[in-house]
């Protein structure tokens, strides 16, 4: 485990904890822009505890306001909406920050989690160990996934 991250799931090498960091704040607006900057410095300080990870931070609020950093090289393989907003013309390019108010956290907190067993298992050979969904959540994973392009 490295010592920034609170996650106890690692590697040899890099921490593969799909959230470093989730907050629910149940009554908190969409942040403004200062609070969007002050979530910017805290990102850059994360960098440079662990230069080989460039970190984005991902940003949703239906009922509950929810907050998640995940590897950005990742999103971008995993995902062709994210690779177009992280590698266009767009804000989400300059500060690595992506808002998805209409998904819900847990929804997209499993997004990330499969985005990550994704990348871990693109070049095996074999049989891939099962993914799990529960049915309660499969319709909304969809409509996300297929939202998400991934």
């Amino acid at each position: 485990m490295h010592e920034s991250c609170p996650c106890s799931i690692t590697t040899s090498e890099v921490c593969v904890c799909v959230c470093v960091c989730v907050r629910v704040f149940p009554s908190l607006p969409l942040m403004n822009d200062s609070q969007t900057n002050n979530v910017i410095h805290a990102i850059d300080c994360l960098k440079s505890n662990e230069p080989k990870l460039p970190t984005l931070f991902l940003i949703t609020r239906t009922r509950f306001f929810h907050q998640f950093f995940m590897d950005k090289a990742i999103a971008i393989a995993g995902s062709k909406t994210m690779k177009a907003m992280l590698e266009g013309n767009f804000r989400e390019s300059e500060d690595n920050v992506i808002r998805f108010p209409d998904i819900a956290g847990p929804v997209l907190e499993r997004v990330i989690q499969y985005l990550y067993y994704k990348d871990k298992h693109t070049r095996t050979l074999g049989r891939l160990p099962e993914f799990k969904i529960e049915p309660e959540a499969a319709l909304e994973l969809l409509v996300t996934a297929n939202y998400l392009e991934c």
